[in-house]
């Protein structure tokens, strides 16, 4: 059976939009690109999270060494212990 002209099927999703140029809304050739841009968000979004941890450990280590450069009665000053 031949299709109308001007009418959209589902056999033809998979490979054109329609001639509106809009994708229908079950378009899978657009679902297919979404999927394949997934493991580079997951990607991205581990570098992030690493880059977070990092800062974090960072702040954390400062603070434990002004800790305890203050219980030895020394003055942190830019990152450097200073005991007069």
């Amino acid at each position: 059976m031949q299709e109308p002209p001007g009418t959209w099927s589902r056999a033809r999703a998979d490979n054109e939009h329609p001639p509106t140029g809009q994708p229908p809304a079950t378009c899978r050739k657009c679902d297919n690109h979404r999927k394949e841009m997934r493991p580079m968000f997951g990607l991205i979004r581990t570098a992030v999270l690493i880059l977070i941890a990092f800062v974090a450990g960072l702040m954390f280590e400062r603070s434990q060494a002004s800790d305890a450069c203050t219980t030895q009665g020394g003055t942190m000053r830019d990152g450097v212990c200073w005991n007069e």
